[in-house]
């Protein structure tokens, strides 16, 4: 296992980033905004390859929300509904 450095400079950052998305084979990034009061002001998350469809035979979803805060608790809330509604068909309440 190879040990990554603790600090990089910012062209270094931006490779280790395009090297780590290359490796999980996607080109999308969701940038996180976070409250106010919390540091940093956003955080950035490599995307799984976008898929038109789900998959066959799917016998079951797992969202893990260990670790949640308070502070996030409502977006991974908002985001289990919006997964579950997306991959079910049912956006429309």
């Amino acid at each position: 296992m190879s040990s990554q450095p603790k600090f990089v400079d910012l062209e270094q950052a931006a490779q280790f980033l395009t090297d780590l998305a290359t490796g999980y084979r996607t080109n999308e990034v969701a940038v996180v905004r976070n409250p106010s009061y919390v540091h940093p002001a956003f955080d950035l998350y490599l995307l799984a390859p976008r898929r038109k469809t789900v998959r066959e035979q799917v016998i079951g979803i797992v969202k893990d929300m260990d670790g949640t805060t308070t502070t996030t608790e409502p977006l991974c809330i908002h985001s289990l509904e919006y997964m579950v509604r997306r991959i079910t068909g049912r956006m429309k309440k």
